[in-house]
């Protein structure tokens, strides 16, 4: 349920790639959160829904299986482990695959790329954080996962 983004770019690194997950944040628990995390769950309603929110997963090299995901949120970043059973029916790449099937996610695979040169990332958003881990240099206007995913589109059409 993937959709792959080909490019014939001379950074690809042969073989890695990252699995982006477009999505909605997961609902705030107001007893946990302070207001500046309510403020800004807030203003992701202006964004368009299903693509308040991205992050990173890529295959673990190691011979038991599983995912690194690189989950970038307003106040950290979180980059963490999950390990798989390896068949593909049951863990978390499986997960997000149903939710894939299901509609609640959009996913795309993309291959790690490596610019010739320095990029200056202004701000930490997610969208900038997936931008610089994956190598993909879209125009300077491209700040919302939304317009991530249609530059990306774009160039796998």
């Amino acid at each position: 349920m993937t959709d792959r983004f080909e490019t014939e770019t001379v950074g690809a690194s042969e073989g890695l790639s990252w699995r982006i997950v477009f999505c909605d944040p997961e609902p705030l628990d107001p007893k946990t959160c302070g207001w500046r995390e309510r403020a800004f769950y807030r203003l992701l309603h202006l964004l368009k829904p299903g693509f308040r929110h991205c992050f990173l997963m890529r295959p673990l090299v190691a011979d038991e299986g599983g995912w690194l995901i690189v989950n970038p949120n307003s106040a950290r970043m979180d980059v963490f482990e999950v390990l798989d059973n390896g068949d593909g029916t049951s863990g978390y790449a499986a997960y997000v695959e149903h939710l894939a099937r299901a509609g609640k996610v959009r996913v795309l695979d993309v291959p790690q790329l490596y610019p010739a040169g320095l990029v200056l990332r202004p701000w930490f958003s997610c969208v900038e954080v997936v931008k610089h881990a994956t190598g993909l240099r879209p125009p300077v206007w491209v700040l919302t996962p939304w317009q991530l995913y249609r530059w990306i589109g774009c160039r796998a059409d």
